[in-house]
């Protein structure tokens, strides 16, 4: 295969998992990085993320860890070297049960006024509306 067809074939697998990721209701940069981090023979650190899928290193950051969370990517360490670099899952079926597992646990986490706990789960927030606290009653904006 020519280096041309390689990485027409590389960015074609990455939007494809974009896609994939958007249709579980997660962000496309997550399906994007995950899907450079499962097409390197080496794991990746973070610059090496930013750099292959184009996006900020604060989005890179946010989702590997919303990744690790899933249990889609692992974090390794190297002897002498300060950064992290990431390895991707590859047992498809353990990260279905893991997303599913999340999705599950989620129905239980419950703040104090009955609304879904945000800081502890890895659900996607794609419909939550901001609520305002005024007087004492409940505003939607």
């Amino acid at each position: 295969m020519t280096d041309e067809k390689l990485t027409q074939s590389h960015q074609h697998f990455v939007q494809g998992m974009s896609r994939i990721s958007n249709f579980w209701g997660f962000s496309k940069a997550m399906g994007a990085i995950y899907g450079a981090i499962y097409l390197s023979p080496e794991p990746l650190t973070l610059d090496d993320l930013v750099e292959q899928v184009g996006v900020s290193k604060g989005a890179v950051s946010t989702n590997v860890r919303q990744l690790e969370r899933l249990n889609m990517v692992h974090r390794q360490l190297q002897v002498g070297d300060r950064k992290d670099y990431y390895t991707a899952e590859t047992d498809f079926w353990k990260m279905i049960k893991s997303i599913l597992s999340q999705r599950e646990q989620h129905e239980f986490d419950v703040d104090q006024n009955g609304r879904p706990d945000r800081k502890r789960c890895c659900v996607p927030q794609r419909s939550r509306r901001r609520t305002t606290q005024s007087r004492g009653d409940r505003t939607e904006s």
